[in-house]
């Protein structure tokens, strides 16, 4: 399922609320829906946090969860930082010994964040200006795209088709079956600050490049993003 293209994340979004009359098929639907199921979902705690929350709230779904700047930050992560983890996973998959990952040669850079290896000062965040600057924006798009009832309620809909397909029994299912903690809800630690760090790969902690390491060796793609993604600290605009 195609979730990036010309180096942006669910590019055909941004269009939407921009096409006079647009109907929202299910099938331009569901690439969107399955960005935010896989990499917005870690925006607001992951899947633990999601299921207490969908506890607390039935009838809603992540949908009514995330905030036009979750999704914002999700994108300017995943766009930001994808030629890096492509690359690192390449070195993961080519080098047998730590030798040859040690002679790796890095060419990959964070497109929207300082470079690799620079040091952080305290209290800042690492983000570029325009890194900023692209966030202000992507804020605005997915801000008007909740406010556009029809679409987003298009949207809604369409979940509860997208869930059907690929969640069989999933979290939201088994919160309102009230089969509380037998869902499949992963190994995702519980987090209770919405604003917590994110570990860059790069900043000069070895314990955050440990963490990257890690990340990009996990079992899937889909786990070796949302465990980078999951701890955050989003760019101070404004």
């Amino acid at each position: 399922m195609v979730v990036y293209e010309n180096e942006m994340a669910c590019p055909s979004v941004r269009k939407w609320t921009k096409t006079k009359g647009f109907k929202l098929a299910y099938e331009e639907a569901e690439p969107f829906l399955y960005y935010l199921d896989k990499y917005t979902t870690v925006m607001v705690g992951g899947a633990r946090s999601m299921a207490k929350y969908l506890k607390n709230h039935n009838g809603n779904t992540l949908l009514d969860r995330l905030t036009p700047s979750d999704i914002a930050y999700s994108v300017l992560l995943y766009e930001s930082a994808h030629d890096m983890w492509k690359e690192e996973i390449h070195k993961c998959e080519t080098c047998q010994t730590v030798q040859e990952k040690k002679e790796f040669q890095h060419t990959a850079s964070l497109k929207y964040h300082v470079k690799r290896g620079t040091k952080i000062a305290l209290f800042q965040d690492g983000w570029t200006q325009e890194g900023r600057a692209y966030f202000s924006s992507l804020c605005l798009v997915f801000d008007e795209l909740k406010k556009s009832n029809k679409i987003w309620s298009s949207l809604q809909d369409h979940w509860k088709t997208y869930t059907k397909k690929y969640h069989m029994m999933g979290v939201e299912e088994s919160i309102h079956n009230n089969d509380f903690g037998k869902a499949d809800c992963g190994d995702e630690e519980e987090s209770n600050d919405d604003d917590c760090m994110v570990l860059l790969p790069g900043e000069e902690t070895g314990e955050e490049t440990s963490n990257f390491n890690e990340a990009v060796e996990s079992d899937s793609d889909d786990d070796r993003v949302r465990n980078w993604m999951r701890k955050k600290k989003r760019p101070r605009v404004g």
